[in-house]
């Protein structure tokens, strides 16, 4: 049994919806993928497919479901999900097979007299219902010869946007668990059609699959080759169930590097160990939330199939149903939305799939793997989509990959080009640092103190510019890589003093291959416990100068660590002040820095960049700086070269 046909009129966003169901050329039902922005009717057209299939149910099993308590509906009615400027909304749903249909009707109306008299409502069976005329809502779901038996050869499943697993680190106590799935019998349904907690819904099954076994016996051949203990020896083996196989192709599938085995249940039952080439756990819940998901969804189905069915050999294409995934990437890693839940689908042609899904990886994958038998309903116009680039969340995110890929390649190829023009430099000094100002702040230094001509010429720096990590992590990387080499260089990694981690006792240390590394030196007008980075070899009246926009760099020391505000009462930060009254607050993310007074909504913070760029450019007010903060880190670096060359 699958959907045949859904209307929706003037309901929530929607305003006018109308769809058949497609079938191949097979006659297997075509999966359907709800596109669109949050709030466009996705999720309220499942609930409405889930109250046609509750409401089934309870005529089906009279004495109780387990969808909804007692006579609750599983969908609250309300006029407020009218359409706004409507009076009338009504939902029509036909479920079933081509020979018996399932005909759910659900009309609300604000005024019942007026839509009958406008002629919004029709049916004669509503028009003539008494609770329609008091209340304006009318329900009714006609199973028109459907029995319990038709109702039970197909699967239905639906898994809301707030499914979830328990894992295998959550606290049992906290945890209320649901009533496990058995045979419907004496009128009670005991499956659940609403699948919120996917993996404990399946575990005990899982377990039950796996005490399973078959054994083959194995006939040794009569070989002189063979030890004469085993020749023609019959030996019990065990081989895989059906079921078995299924599961183990679904995993290989989520992984998709290669074979996966899950391991028999430990003697108390409790876990089941999985093994393969990139993952060894004690228990299947120990897999990721992504591979979670995947895997609970796909043994659901096959689960739900064999409660009615108890056929251990059955084949994954006999399955039929219906299973409605909302949020279907939800949780998912690119992979595993563009290929692993595609691939997964396609094991289960005579399901019918109901997705809806932000992703544009998913929409990608699904389309590359059904090709033109798939349909991309678009809400909440109900619009059939053709050309995915239509779709908007599709293009953007073509949009934003395609400029940060461009950016990614001019950044790969000018560190390329950086790296190759370092690698041809021969008895060189070529120093490495942690930001990007700090060699800005270098060339400076050699440039306007006197005594450094001698080395000044054979300096050569690493141009971090583009580079998309720095700091001083990536710094200590670079100085465990570059001992590796066996070139003439001489080469220096200068690190920042604002991290105690990479503070050294030594003047500098020495590592192979020519590689130092020391830390900035500390300037006089600084205490050799400050933490410090390359801004703090100028004086703070120098950091402080502010610029023809009135902005100008500021310390974390001249904010209160309370209330966040100058001293003078002018400026605040929204930015939490640390323990080291010397960091920069340079105006980026959450470190701006705001007036007070009036609604000037101007970040005041001039970041480390822009300071820098100005006494290069001998703006105003700072031209003039002294750079003698710098000398006792240029001494330094003259050191280590000398320490090089000593034969």
């Amino acid at each position: 049994m699958v959907l045949r046909n859904i209307s929706i009129r003037n309901y929530g966003p929607i305003d006018d919806l109308s769809y058949t169901f497609r079938f191949d050329k097979a006659g297997n039902p075509v999966p359907l993928v709800l596109i669109g922005k949050n709030g466009c009717g996705k999720t309220l057209l499942f609930s409405n497919i889930i109250d046609m299939m509750v409401e089934t149910k309870r005529q089906l099993y009279p004495n109780g479901v387990l969808e909804v308590v007692g006579t609750n509906y599983y969908k609250i009615g309300s006029h407020s999900y009218i359409k706004v400027g409507a009076n009338t909304s009504s939902v029509k749903i036909e479920y079933g097979t081509h020979l018996k249909h399932i005909k759910h009707v659900d009309v609300m109306s604000r005024n019942p007299a007026q839509s009958v008299s406008n002629k919004e409502i029709e049916d004669s069976r509503i028009i003539n219902s008494q609770q329609f005329k008091e209340s304006g809502f009318y329900k009714n779901t006609d199973l028109q010869g459907v029995t319990r038996s038709d109702f039970e050869s197909s699967v239905r499943l639906f898994f809301p946007f707030d499914r979830y697993y328990k894992p295998m680190w959550y606290n049992a106590d906290n945890y209320n668990k649901t009533t496990l799935s058995a045979p419907n019998s004496l009128g009670h349904s005991t499956t659940n059609i609403i699948k919120n907690d996917i993996l404990e819904n399946v575990k005990d099954w899982l377990r039950a699959v796996y005490l399973q076994s078959h054994l083959l016996n194995l006939q040794i051949p009569n070989d002189e080759k063979i030890p004469a203990d085993f020749r023609g020896k019959v030996f019990p083996v065990r081989q895989d169930t059906k079921l078995q196989s299924h599961l183990k192709a679904i995993l290989s599938i989520i992984k998709g590097d290669g074979q996966y085995d899950v391991a028999n249940p430990t003697r108390n039952h409790k876990t089941l160990g999985l093994n393969g080439p990139s993952i060894h756990c004690t228990d299947i819940s120990q897999m990721s939330a992504g591979e979670t998901n995947l895997y609970a969804i796909a043994a659901s189905i096959i689960k739900e199939w064999d409660i009615f069915h108890s056929n251990d050999d059955m084949e994954l294409s006999e399955i039929t149903g219906c299973v409605l995934i909302d949020e279907a990437d939800a949780n998912l890693h690119i992979d595993f939305a563009y290929r692993a839940l595609p691939k997964l689908m396609k094991l289960f042609p005579k399901i019918q799939f109901i997705l809806s899904t932000h992703s544009p990886f998913l929409l990608a994958g699904l389309r590359k793997e059904y090709d033109e038998n798939i349909d991309f309903l678009s809400l909440p116009d109900g619009t059939l989509i053709h050309d995915l680039n239509s779709f908007s969340e599709i293009t953007t995110a073509y949009e934003v990959f395609s400029s940060e890929t461009e950016n990614l390649i001019q950044q790969v190829e000018s560190l390329r080009a950086e790296y190759q023009r370092i690698k041809s430099l021969n008895n060189k000094v070529i120093i490495y640092t942690e930001g990007k100002t700090d060699v800005k702040y270098l060339k400076l230094a050699l440039q306007k103190l006197q005594g450094y001509e001698d080395i000044c010429s054979r300096i050569e720096f690493y141009d971090i510019e583009h580079a998309k990590n720095t700091g001083d992590g990536e710094l200590a990387k670079i100085f465990d890589y570059l001992q590796k080499g066996n070139d003439t260089n001489i080469k220096i990694c200068m690190f920042d003093r604002d991290n105690p981690t990479y503070i050294f006792s030594d003047a500098f240390l020495k590592g192979n291959n020519r590689v130092y590394k020391f830390n900035l030196r500390t300037p006089q007008h600084r205490s050799e416990t400050d933490l410090i980075s390359v801004e703090h070899c100028l004086t703070d009246e120098e950091l402080k100068t502010v610029d023809a926009n009135g902005r100008r760099v500021f310390l974390a020391g001249e904010f209160n660590k309370s209330t966040r505000i100058t001293a003078d009462q002018q400026y605040v930060c929204h930015h939490r002040i640390g323990s080291n009254p010397l960091e920069i607050l340079d105006g980026s993310n959450d470190k701006k820095v705001y007036k007070i007074s009036g609604n000037d909504e101007t970040n005041y913070a001039l970041t480390k960049d822009d300071f820098i760029q100005h006494v290069i450019n001998n703006d105003p007010g700072f031209d003039s700086f002294s750079f003698e903060g710098f000398r006792p880190t240029l001494d330094i670096i003259r050191a280590i070269i000398q320490d090089a060359e000593r034969v």
